[in-house]
């Protein structure tokens, strides 16, 4: 028992340490954009397990989903979601940040075999306007395709700047409802980062524009929640936060920094000095 205690001391140590050093990097996160959302979730109201939360997720029109870009177990998380839900009796739609709505004719011209992976990268410019490893993404979309689901590009450019970003959380609300409208009896299943989540952002215009939806948030690994619900219980699989919004738990804050720390190393120092971007 002592020295699981002191193992955990030292992991807790390591995160504080690594928080520190991403924040002094990274300018954006503290911008009120971002303080918004980690205000907004620091409770839950119940443990539940992922079993009750895809029993719910069945019977959501919207599905909104927290990605956190840097950790594969994100997407993956987010694909075996689509698959779930696509081997049910409702169409599913799949929307996603990492392309551009302009970019719907190559994601289109992909899904019908027309393109290859490698031209649906060069021609949506991937590396350089996402920036993050292709294959967590890729693996996603071959999941959707697979299974039958309609891929689409959600973002706005340019997604450089925070200073925008609430001009492109009403670009990709505006397009789910589109898509919602062409075909109701659909789910469409939102990948998104997690920032955009907060109940003011993406997921409030969504339950304006959408009030007969039901509109449900799926956060991941969010901070406060997974250490209040270690207190509980060492093996939790999920909480409910609030009415309609769930948190699941796929990586421990350690694994999750440290996935953003390696990139930050990535972007400090690029192959090509005029390649270097940071995305948002």
């Amino acid at each position: 028992m002592g020295s699981r205690v002191g193992l955990r001391a030292k992991e807790i140590h390591a995160l504080a340490v690594l928080k520190q050093e991403i924040w002094q990097a990274d300018p954006h996160l503290r911008q009120q954009y971002l303080r918004n959302f980690t205000r907004a979730y620091t409770q839950y109201r119940k443990l539940v397990s992922m079993e009750d939360v895809h029993e719910q997720l069945r019977q959501a029109d919207v599905v909104l989903v927290g990605d956190y870009h840097a950790l594969p177990q994100a997407q993956g998380f987010a694909a075996e979601l689509v698959e779930k839900l696509a081997k049910g009796m409702r169409p599913v739609q799949l929307g996603v940040e990492f392309f551009f709505s302009r970019d719907q004719r190559a994601l289109e011209a992909w899904q019908r075999g027309e393109i290859s992976e490698e031209e649906l990268r060069s021609q949506t410019n991937y590396e350089l306007e996402w920036g993050y490893d292709w294959q967590p993404y890729g693996e996603l979309l071959r999941r959707a395709r697979t299974f039958g689901a309609e891929v689409r590009a959600l973002d706005r450019f340019p997604r450089a700047e925070l200073s925008g970003i609430a001009a492109r959380d009403r670009h990709a609300a505006a397009l789910i409802c589109e898509a919602q409208r062409k075909t109701p009896d659909s789910v469409m299943v939102a990948l998104y980062g997690e920032c955009h989540l907060a109940p003011k952002h993406l997921q409030g215009l969504l339950k304006r524009r959408l009030p007969r939806a039901r509109v449900i948030t799926v956060l991941q690994n969010i901070d406060a929640l997974y250490w209040q619900s270690e207190r509980e219980n060492q093996h939790v699989e999920a909480v409910q936060v609030r009415k309609d919004v769930y948190c699941v738990f796929t990586a421990t804050p350690l694994e999750k920094y440290a996935s953003y720390r390696r990139y930050l190393d990535k972007w400090r120092m690029p192959e090509d000095p005029e390649e270097f971007r940071q995305p948002a």
